[in-house]
């Protein structure tokens, strides 16, 4: 069987990668690659066939609040709206430069989109394709591949059945710079500070010591621009070591200067460091807290308010108490009860039995319900737009301690995580700090792909191409961000895994990505290979 078909170009294609970009107020080097292809009725391409893009400048259209500033153009020239381009391996290609907006008024937040269409014309073939530019952060994608030309069974040594695909995706948009951050570090300088991190004993430092240094990662995370950092410690009371402050040189000074000593009074801490963020931190910012202790509440009790609140209460700093805390006149809730109740005490420390040697004091007014109200710190965090970040570092803490821990955080758009070293310490403090940038897209998935289209019509892309993993080349993921912070953990170092059983289960590939931080970009490259 002889089949003979016509070379003559019968369609035209066109597409732009990315279709939705950031404005170029944004990123005056933005732009997007409009590409036009050229096909026979078999769907080859043909060279030599002259392009013309042009922007309809009757159909741009721009909403929001933000002014326009610049209008799109064509090619290399700013204003040009019109440029011919002919074939060259079947694609005529051409820049996009988007539009721009004046900077928005500082009350005012950037939420302005322009969009136009451009028409590719070929001969009396006319094609519209819509872009879009925005100022505010979203998520651009663009692709790629190795080949563009591919053959299933051709005896010509330059054709290959073979193609690379990259699919990059990105945290873009307007002054991608996030929002200002006031964070206030929260660490511990008890007693058991000055032990050895490996165990409870010794006199070290290492445990003040590896603090220290997390906590110097963390202000150095910071833009000194935009963000300020507090230090709050604690021991039997807590104190504010230094207000909000972008002076990082002033935070490093007084936390290398914490000298370990005392109990552990963790829930004056959160509500000495939640109370400073409500009364200075910024409307505009980015709030949190982030404690970090070695060991057990044992003085003021628990920061959650479970159980009886006790107002002026003398705490013996020798044991943990689940089931007392101090209550704080100037916080609302819990309910002031009458009646005698008899509050276990230490009274002399470890006994000779090896427990503690405890007696019974009573009270005649006690507080109750305060679990529920702004007397637990996550309640509190909450009613202050704050986020609690909790660490337990180098002691083993019971489960008791670890719920608390998760609860005070989860609640409050936080997470808990235990160190058991210093490099442990020092990478959740790079990871609170990642976070704390704005996130341009979470919980993001990516699904490629149900359909090709062949001569027009929509097919099973599984009919036409077959995945193919290769060590080392495909698939990969890979991950970066540009920006000051430089490390999410979301985002895996380059790596390659093989999709080859997810393929043979839905003749798809599934991606993962979670979230995308601002000015963060996500990439992956897959092989593809034409059926026979």
């Amino acid at each position: 069987e002889v089949e003979f078909t016509s070379t003559k170009p019968v369609k035209m294609v066109v597409s732009a990668s990315p279709q939705t970009m950031a404005s170029r107020d944004r990123n005056p080097n933005v732009a997007s690659e409009l590409r036009a292809k050229v096909m026979d009725a078999r769907g080859n391409p043909v060279d030599g066939e002259e392009v013309t893009f042009t922007i309809d400048n009757d159909t741009i259209i721009n909403v929001g609040e933000s002014t326009p500033d610049g209008i799109p153009y064509l090619g290399e020239v700013e204003g040009q709206n019109k440029t011919s381009v002919v074939t060259s391996d079947g694609s005529a290609t051409t820049k996009f430069h988007p539009g721009s907006f004046a900077k928005p008024d500082a009350k005012k937040v950037a939420s302005s989109k322009g969009n136009v269409t451009v028409w590719a014309t070929w001969g009396d073939v006319r094609e519209p394709i819509e872009l879009t530019w925005v100022n505010y952060p979203y998520l651009s994608v663009e692709t790629f591949v190795s080949n563009d030309k591919i053959s299933v069974n051709s005896t010509d040594e330059h054709m290959t059945n073979t193609t690379y695909v990259t699919i990059r995706v990105k945290g873009d948009g307007y002054a991608m710079q996030p929002d200002p951050i006031d964070a206030v570090l929260v660490i511990d300088r008890s007693g058991s500070m000055k032990w050895n991190i490996t165990e409870d004993n010794g006199t070290s430092n290492e445990r003040m010591e590896a603090a220290k240094d997390a906590a110097s990662t963390f202000i150095n995370q910071m833009n000194s621009t935009s963000d300020r950092v507090g230090l709050v410690s604690f021991s039997s009371t807590a104190r504010r070591d230094v207000s909000l402050t972008n002076n990082k040189a002033i935070l490093e000074s007084k936390a290398n200067g914490l000298i370990p000593s005392g109990a552990t009074n963790m829930r004056q801490a959160f509500y000495e460091a939640i109370s400073h963020l409500d009364s200075k931190g910024r409307s505009e910012a980015v709030k949190a807290v982030i404690l970090m202790s070695d060991g057990d509440w044992n003085h003021h009790g628990s920061p959650l308010a479970h159980g009886i609140g006790l107002r002026g209460w003398t705490w013996s700093g020798n044991t943990i108490t689940h089931n007392y805390y101090e209550y704080y006149g100037t916080l609302d809730g819990g309910t002031l009860t009458s009646g005698q109740i008899d509050v276990p005490i230490v009274k002399n420390g470890w006994g000779e039995d090896g427990s503690y040697d405890y007696v019974n004091e009573y009270v005649k007014s006690y507080y109750l319900n305060g679990e529920s109200t702004n007397q637990n710190m996550s309640n509190y965090a909450i009613a202050k737009n704050t986020s609690l970040y909790t660490i337990t570092f180098a002691f083993e803490p019971d489960e008791e301690i670890r719920t608390a821990m998760r609860i005070l955080a989860n609640s409050t758009g936080g997470f808990y995580e235990h160190a058991g070293d210093g490099e442990q310490l020092t990478s959740i403090y790079k990871r609170i700090a990642g976070e704390l940038k704005n996130e341009a897209s979470v919980d993001t998935n990516m699904t490629v792909f149900q359909n090709v289209e062949v001569n027009g019509t929509p097919i099973a892309a599984y009919t036409i191409f077959d995945y193919k993993h290769e060590d080392h080349k495909s698939t990969t993921i890979h991950g970066w961000v540009n920006n000051t912070t430089g490390d999410y953990p979301n985002i895996p170092p380059f790596k390659t895994i093989n999709q080859t059983e997810g393929w043979k289960q839905d003749k798809r590939l599934h991606f993962n990505i979670s979230t995308i931080q601002l000015g963060q970009t996500w990439e992956t490259t897959f092989r593809l290979v034409v059926n026979a």
